[in-house]
């Protein structure tokens, strides 16, 4: 299969999980983020760390 039929499949999938038509393959959940922790550690306030985007 060429790059522009896996696109096409892998945009017609995903509308239809968002449709409910069709349920994801798989459902990952992120670990918590300790984002002051970061922060901290990158020695970022929390404005200089909105400034960096």
């Amino acid at each position: 299969m060429n790059f522009g039929k896996e696109l096409i499949q892998s945009a017609e999938e995903a509308l239809a999980i968002a449709e409910g038509r069709a349920k994801p393959a798989a459902v990952l959940i992120p670990e918590t983020i300790d984002v002051a922790a970061i922060r901290q550690r990158e020695e970022l306030s929390q404005a200089a760390s909105t400034k960096r985007k």
